[in-house]
């Protein structure tokens, strides 16, 4: 199930929220491990408040089942409240979700435009790729918070995702071969 709305995630971030509520709104306050889904559900409400829209009742059963949560002394902070809790080693969840996104947009980048290679050569064409997508596009692109339609179907929409992720971009071979290492096993399971 998890997997299923790991790949709606992908897909379209906003409709993995509502997918993820399915799974978990019954449990009440976001449940261990689920920082994903309670991030996206956190994004979800942003948006529908934005748009003026009503919040789905599973979006408002488990936001008000998170701050009864708070609000009743269950936890010590909303972070908690709502299942955002920090890795291991000190790493916070914010940084960690950009990590998973950008990590996520090499990872397809490399299954969608260099599947042809080895893992090996994936990576140094993501190396090169990235090398020059930050002396060139990426300068302008920084300051958009659209991408670009013109990326679309192209290596430079996942480069665009990559940076605009907020993580650490562009990165070592190395650690490219990394990411795609575990990525793939990741989706073996």
């Amino acid at each position: 199930m998890i997997e299923r709305s790991l790949d709606i995630h992908r897909a379209n971030p906003s409709a993995a929220m509502v997918g993820a509520l399915s799974n978990h709104a019954a449990k009440g306050a976001a449940c261990q491990g689920c920082e994903m889904h309670s991030l996206g559900n956190l994004r979800e409400i942003a948006r529908v408040c934005q748009m003026g829209e009503p919040l789905p009742a599973s979006l408002a059963f488990w936001l008000s089942k998170s701050l009864e949560t708070f609000l009743g002394q269950d936890c010590d902070s909303l972070n908690e409240a709502f299942g955002l809790r920090n890795k291991k080693g000190g790493v916070s969840w914010r940084w960690a979700a950009n990590i998973q996104a950008r990590d996520e947009a090499l990872y397809n980048l490399a299954a969608r435009h260099f599947a042809h290679l080895s893992a090996s050569s994936q990576a140094a064409e993501i190396h090169k790729a990235a090398l020059r997508y930050a002396t060139s596009r990426w300068r302008f692109d920084r300051e958009t918070e659209t991408m670009n339609s013109d990326y679309r179907g192209t290596p430079k929409e996942f480069l665009w995702l990559a940076f605009k992720s907020g993580a650490t971009m562009p990165l070592c071979q190395r650690r490219l071969r990394t990411i795609l290492a575990e990525k793939r096993s990741q989706a073996r399971l």
